[in-house]
């Protein structure tokens, strides 16, 4: 699971995946340290300080399965060349 411009949304701990899953929330550095501070991070769970539009956060994301990719309220405000 990824989340892209995850801002302080609490999905990852409200919905509880199972094992295996591993799910990462992407947001500006000054977003992710606050969630640093706020959120517990596991084996399951971590957090990507980034831009949204620079691709080089996605190396960070295994391709070892399918990934469910989250973007909520954010493609609406890229251009079509960001949106990758």
């Amino acid at each position: 699971m990824l989340q892209r411009a995850c801002g302080m949304d609490s999905r990852a701990f409200r919905l509880d995946p199972p094992s295996g899953v591993r799910w990462f929330d992407v947001d500006l550095p000054d977003v992710i340290a606050l969630r640093r501070k706020l959120y517990s991070a596991d084996d399951g769970y971590r957090t990507i300080a980034a831009s949204v539009t620079d691709s080089g956060w996605l190396d960070e994301i295994p391709a070892d399965r399918p990934t469910l990719i989250l973007a909520e309220g954010l493609l609406r405000y890229l251009r079509e060349a960001e949106v990758s």
